[in-house]
């Protein structure tokens, strides 16, 4: 009686609520696949791994008592219908139980049998791994980012050490409150949208030839990324605000390929000049497109600092909401940005760790006191 009531209430209700759909009363819940799975990819592994166990004793429990339920019933029908079959209901729930599980059981090998391409999945966690090979890069998460970054040696005059900036810098994004005000550096390298009481990065883009450049697609995901990242500001606001400036002649096309080994040096020295950069020299930061020899990694990034290079071939089939080279550049440019977090270069998870599309909390706190001082550029 009790759970004929139920089910009429539940009834009910949901006729109301679909009614009341229909109608316009109320909107239909907003909340996506993508903002859940990222709403979880927040949650602490502690929390995670709690969850995932509770939820696994939970169904295997579900599953075993819905099984032995109809094997019983099952073969209780049978033994009525068959004159000299078992009769015990301790008989009858144990054959039933134990027959039902086998089938259960060999309907799931069966499956895994015929998909043996499971485990090359695009989807989930053995995705990442797949995207991660096809990326160039190793099937451990940890692996595919460890030594994508370099602390620059300190820049001799010969190759253009600039100007520590001076003044207060209240929001702490390496730009004076003076000149975010101007909207231009006292050398003249603009600074549109600045905002003296939240942070800002400005990025010039570079591509090697036959390089694909950012679509104005990837370009406005960098920004709503970078717009959401939960770091603190002095006017109240969270997030930094990242520009693109595009000031280099024809779009940021060089003639010649942009290649690196293990060593942002040669970028440098060749692209990170008064020559190309103007007077966003140490101001901006540079991003090329071009390739990172060897097989294991997608970019490298200044630590801290204003070069990186993110691989232009690399482009695997990346599960997330953004393209994978925004994923790889948001990376690299907090590691321009953060520097070493807590002494690593890779902390805990997120953009800047071992993998979510978030901002690790430890990443967040640096961020929050201000950029990395770029040393090495500035001098000591």
């Amino acid at each position: 009686m009790v759970r004929r009531a139920l089910l009429a209430v539940l009834v009910l209700a949901g006729g109301a609520y679909a009614g009341t759909l229909r109608l316009g009363v109320v909107a239909p819940p907003s909340l996506s696949v993508g903002a859940l799975v990222d709403a979880i990819g927040r949650l602490p592994r502690e929390a995670l791994l709690v969850g995932g166990a509770v939820l696994g004793l939970v169904t295997a429990g579900a599953v075993l008592w819905l099984a032995a339920t109809l094997g019983y019933r099952l073969f209780r029908l049978g033994a009525r219908l068959a004159p000299g079959g078992p009769s015990s209901p301790k008989a009858v729930f144990a054959v039933g139980s134990v027959v039902l599980l086998a089938v259960c059981f060999g309907s799931m090998l069966l499956v895994l049998g015929g998909t043996g391409s499971m485990w090359d999945s695009d989807a989930g966690a053995t995705g990442v791994a797949s995207d991660v090979q096809r990326a160039g890069m190793s099937s451990s998460i940890g692996a595919a980012v460890e030594g994508d970054t370099v602390a620059p040696a300190s820049l001799s005059n010969a190759t253009g050490r600039c100007s520590r900036p001076t003044g207060v810098d209240s929001d702490g994004d390496r730009l004076p409150d003076a000149w975010e005000r101007n909207e231009s550096t006292p050398d003249g390298a603009p600074l549109p949208d600045a905002d003296p009481d939240r942070k800002d990065v400005y990025v010039q883009p570079i591509y090697a030839a036959g390089a694909e450049r950012f679509t104005a697609t990837e370009k406005a995901q960098l920004r709503r990324v970078w717009d959401e990242m939960p770091v603190s500001n002095p006017g109240g606001e969270t997030g930094i605000a990242l520009h693109f400036v595009d000031r280099v002649p024809d779009g940021g096309r060089m003639e010649s390929p942009i290649a690196i080994a293990n060593d942002l040096q040669p970028v440098r020295d060749r692209y990170y000049t008064r020559e190309t950069m103007g007077a966003g020299r140490c101001r901006y930061h540079l991003v090329a497109v071009g390739t990172v020899a060897g097989d294991s990694l997608a970019g490298y990034g200044d630590r801290p600092g204003f070069v990186s290079i993110v691989d232009a071939e690399r482009v695997p089939a990346y599960n997330g909401s953004v393209t994978f080279r925004v994923a790889v550049t948001t990376h690299e440019l907090l590691h321009n940005t953060a520097g070493l977090v807590g002494g690593q270069s890779h902390p805990g998870s997120g953009w800047l760790g071992t993998g979510g599309e978030y901002l690790g909390n430890e990443t967040k706190r640096d961020l929050d006191d201000g950029f990395a001082p770029p040393r090495a550029y500035w001098g000591r």
